[in-house]
């Protein structure tokens, strides 16, 4: 009798301890987490020629413009008494670089595009002479969604005798775009100037029937990687603009 008392309270407790084990509150949180990534994406937009082509060749030897109103004369120096004439010409067509990576003549662009593949700006300077300047206006656009720094790898191919310079054109002054940040919708208003000079470095005389093809660099990085190596791991703590630990409790 007596070991049946004590198998019943040992099942008792057991029977206990599995309701216990059933009955226990409990309650489950869950993180639901949506991410996308932005773009980074450059362009050329609103280009201006000043001195377009066709230049006098094309018009039966008249060096005194295309037209009645004589457009197309070139810019002569303040200081030069001479007339204007219709000589050279200087084009400029901004085009679309197909392709990651894509490697056409003399640029290579279309890095990552995944709104605007206008990378590529393209100057054709024809019957240019020692003083022949002129100028192309253009704007460089962030269509994406990050900011951009510009990493400027320079002008590669330029020859001796040709100066080329990229200027702000609201003030006239050189423009040095290393560095400088572009944000999404902004734009950067320049100017690409060219000049035919007549003396070159080593003291010759600039050639005649002279071809050249270069390129002008402009990558564009996302702005916090700007002279900067990211690191694939989490990172704590950041540099924030509020301090950590709160100074006041969360609600």
């Amino acid at each position: 009798m007596k070991k049946i008392k004590v198998l019943i309270l040992v099942l008792a407790f057991a029977f206990a301890a599995m309701g216990g084990a059933y009955a226990m509150w409990f309650d489950t949180l869950t993180i639901s987490e949506a991410a996308s990534t932005g773009c980074l994406d450059l362009k050329w937009d609103k280009i201006h020629v000043v001195d377009p082509s066709p230049n006098y060749t094309g018009y039966n030897g008249n060096v005194l413009g295309t037209d009645s109103n004589r457009d197309g004369l070139d810019t002569m120096d303040l200081d030069n008494p001479n007339e204007n004439l219709n000589i050279g010409s200087l084009d400029g067509k901004i085009e679309e670089v197909a392709g990651a990576g894509a490697t056409t003549s003399c640029v290579i662009g279309g890095d990552q595009d995944k709104v605007s593949k206008a990378d590529k700006l393209t100057i054709t300077l024809k019957n240019g002479y020692p003083g022949y300047q002129e100028y192309i206006d253009v704007d460089i656009v962030n269509v994406g969604t990050v900011p951009a720094k510009f990493e400027v790898s320079g002008l590669c191919g330029v020859p001796c005798w040709l100066l080329v310079e990229i200027q702000d054109r609201t003030t006239g002054e050189k423009l040095d775009l290393e560095g400088v940040r572009i944000d999404p919708g902004k734009s950067i208003p320049v100017r690409i100037v060219n000049r035919v000079i007549e003396t070159m470095d080593c003291g010759k005389i600039a050639p005649q029937n002279a071809e050249a093809c270069f390129t002008i660099s402009l990558k564009g990085i996302q702005w916090n990687e700007y002279k900067y190596n990211l690191r694939d791991q989490i990172q704590f703590p950041r540099k924030d603009n509020f301090p950590y630990p709160p100074t006041t409790p969360c609600n």
